[in-house]
């Protein structure tokens, strides 16, 4: 760094340098929660490719410190001091947690750089009082001396952000020059280019001995800077960081006020409990988007439609809400997205629905393809097969592969999916997805995802990242442009037992994030306008429960989020450090439901249209006397067995029936603690 003869200051004028950090500049917490955050989007970034003993934040954390000491000895070596850059301490740093054979290691690393960046820009804020001590100092040029690891470009970003870059005449930034303060090396090298003697300089800073001992040693005038009352907060910040949990209680115990404040009779718990799974997914979903740094976020109908608001909500109190897109709502159904993601109607392509489905009748199997007319019927009748009769895997079916190729059915069919793609197509770029996009991501309840493999094979030049509340098993290849993450478990990466219990019963979780549009079944043309728009399909009993239950819930759960992030916006609590209590909150509200969620269940009717081709009433019973038959015949617990799972929530039937007998026996046979 040079400075010209023109930018000294004139014999006898008094220059004054100031310290940066907790002199000119403060954190609304420690410097270590923005490091500590970092590492969360970069294991989040990597995903699988980062190192299985590395994926804890802390210990990446921990490993970047290491790094940082290493970069500073091996500096210390060339005969410089101890100094490290943020690029080159992050590039090194994803070396060590990322895989050999990481593609995205660069791209992580440059995303890194920008989010580091933007955390401490939304985390800083100006010294009460330094505007006041500057004002007094007498100074007739103003410089800052900072031990900081940004380059100055960065460093006069954040100074610009709060107004402070126009009080400097210019600045020194340790990492630049590989000197710093703690050595006492940095201040001659200023002095040197100032072109001053020790004697003309005053320093002001707040550390003891870097900005106060080392300078005065030197000659230099010093003022140790320390306003008690920012210097306590500090240390408040401080103390805090190293106390998570109390950190993490503190939040639960904000979110619980809240919801005494805004639940209604006899729903406080489910408030509770729906208010802490969905904080827990918002902040992951915020968290994924801003570390894989895309374009666009898609969210799914029809759960999408309530998780966009919540993303919105997560996303306006975020640090990191600059760097993250605006959410779009995309229209979709299996239905819609299936068949026009066919390649062909060859059995090996039809396996994506029948690894799902592995009995299906005719009707079912085309009303999944969304291509049940008269036509189709009649090349069945043909074929000797009933529309609804099961067909137990199609694809060793003789007499329904004979139908896929019969011509007069395959003709028709394979026009109708190519209109139908062209459509999906036409009514995708309107929302902003085209083969042209790079990346983006797509949020969903879950649970296997197929919606966002009908996509991928439909737009095979896009990179979607598929972020969910849970995963199960997937059946079905899945698609090399497809990546899948999920806030809770994940049943392909291994999730316990305990967690894979929560897959079992998921419908009643659907209901409390499901929405009063109804299905979306294709796309249609205005044929005035030109523009494709989504076919939507609704039942009258699914909008009453939304109307009576659903709806007031939703938007109580959006207050609950609203208002406790709103409350502390530097608590910084993370989606892992949620995730054990949003997962026990699950729980509760599949074993331990209060009743008035279960009462709104099972009222409920349920499209499954796709793979069953109908609408499934949930209103179901158990035998009467069941109690009896259980007890005294010896064959009967099959058929007990069967008639719970047909109830498809037992637990849930217990407490809206007020059945005293079935509840000691699901606590004895169905363990469901989390």
């Amino acid at each position: 760094m040079q400075v010209n003869e023109s930018t000294r200051p004139p014999a006898g004028a008094r220059l004054v340098s100031y310290d940066i950090w907790d002199t000119v500049l403060r954190r609304t917490c420690h410097p270590d929660a923005i490091k500590l955050e970092c590492a969360r989007l970069l294991l989040r970034a990597l995903g699988p490719s980062a190192k299985p003993h590395l994926k804890d934040p802390w210990i990446v954390l921990r490993t970047r410190q290491r790094v940082e000491a290493a970069i500073g000895a091996e500096t210390r070596v060339k005969g410089l001091d101890d100094e490290y850059v943020l690029e080159d301490v992050l590039r090194r740093l994803l070396s060590e947690v990322a895989r050999a054979d990481c593609p995205i290691a660069p791209a992580v690393a440059e995303r890194l750089i920008e989010i580091e960046l933007e955390l401490e820009r939304q985390s800083i804020y100006l010294d009460p009082s330094i505007f006041s001590v500057m004002d007094a100092d007498g100074a007739d040029r103003r410089i800052y001396i900072s031990d900081f690891y940004m380059p100055k470009p960065q460093l006069e970003q954040l100074l610009a952000a709060v107004g402070a870059d126009r009080r400097f005449h210019g600045g020194y930034v340790s990492c630049d020059v590989s000197l710093n303060k703690r050595s006492g090396r940095l201040f001659p090298h200023v002095l040197q280019l100032e072109g001053v003697q020790a004697a003309s300089l005053a320093h002001k800073g707040d550390n003891p001995y870097s900005d106060v001992e080392v300078p005065a040693r030197l000659g230099i005038q010093v003022e140790h800077f320390e306003p008690p009352n920012e210097h306590s907060l500090r240390r408040k910040r401080e103390t805090a960081f190293h106390e998570r949990r109390a950190q993490v209680q503190g939040f639960k115990d904000e979110v619980g006020r809240l919801v005494k404040v805004h639940a209604d009779a006899g729903d406080e718990r489910t408030l509770l409990d729906v208010s802490t799974l969905l904080l827990g997914y918002a902040t992951c979903i915020v968290e994924q988007v801003a570390a894989l740094g895309v374009e666009r976020v898609f969210f799914f109908t029809r759960e999408g439609e309530f998780f966009s608001q919540l993303y919105d909500i997560a996303r306006r109190h975020s640090p990191l809400r600059h760097l993250l897109p605006e959410p779009t709502l995309l229209e979709v159904s299996r239905v819609a997205t299936f068949g026009p993601s066919l390649r062909d109607l060859s059995a090996q392509e039809l396996m994506r629905l029948w690894n799902l489905y592995s009995s299906q009748t005719p009707r079912a199997f085309l009303r999944s393809l969304g291509l049940e007319d008269q036509v189709a019927l009649n090349v069945l009748e043909r074929h000797n097969l009933a529309p609804d009769e099961s067909v137990q895997y199609p694809w060793q079916d003789a007499k329904f592969l004979a139908f896929l190729k019969d011509p007069d059915f395959a003709d028709v069919a394979s026009s109708e999916l190519a209109r139908r793609k062209q459509l999906l197509i036409d009514y995708c770029a309107a929302k902003g997805l085209t083969q042209d996009l790079a990346s983006c991501v797509v949020v969903d309840i879950g649970w296997r995802g197929t919606i966002q493999d009908n996509l991928a094979e439909a737009f095979p030049s896009v990179q979607f990242h598929g972020i969910y509340l849970a995963l199960d098993r997937v059946l079905n290849r899945q698609p090399a442009n497809a990546t899948k993450v999920a806030f809770g478990p994940d049943l392909n990466t291994g999730a316990s037992n305990e967690l894979g219990r929560l897959l079992r019963c998921v419908a009643p979780i659907e209901m409390l994030c499901n929405s009063p549009s109804g299905s979306v079944t294709g796309y249609h043309r205005d044929p005035l306008t030109g523009a494709v728009n989504a076919t939507r399909l609704r039942d009258p009993h699914e909008d009453m429960v939304y109307q009576r239950f659903t709806g007031n819930l939703q938007r109580r759960v959006l207050e609950v989020l609203d208002q406790s992030l709103a409350a502390n916006p530097h608590a910084r609590v993370a989606a892992d450090e949620l995730l054990p209590h949003a997962m026990a909150a699950w729980s509760r509200l599949i074993y331990e439901p209060e009743k008035s969620f279960a009462s709104a269940f099972f009222s409920l009717r349920h499209n499954e249209s796709f793979g069953v081709g109908r609408f499934v009433d949930k209103q179901r019973r158990l035998p009467m006397l069941w109690p009896l038959k259980l007890l005294l015949s010896k064959g009967y617990s099959k058929s007990f067995v069967s008639a719970l799972n047909e109830l498809s929530w037992p637990h849930g039937y217990a407490v809206q029936a007020e059945d005293r007998y079935l509840i000691p026996v699901l606590k004895t046979f169905y363990p469901h603690r989390y």
